[in-house]
C-alpha cells in the first residue's frame, strides 16, 4: 500500500546518504595515496 511505499522511499534516501558518504571517503582516500 501507500505507506509502504513511503517507507521504502524514506529508506531509499537514506541510503543513498549513507552510499555518497562512503563514495566520498573511498574518493578522499584514493586521492590520499597520489
Amino acid at each position: 500500500g501507500p505507506i509502504a511505499m513511503a517507507d521504502f522511499t524514506i529508506i531509499n534516501e537514506s541510503s543513498l546518504k549513507n552510499l555518497k558518504k562512503e563514495v566520498k571517503g573511498v574518493v578522499s582516500k584514493l586521492r590520499w595515496k597520489d
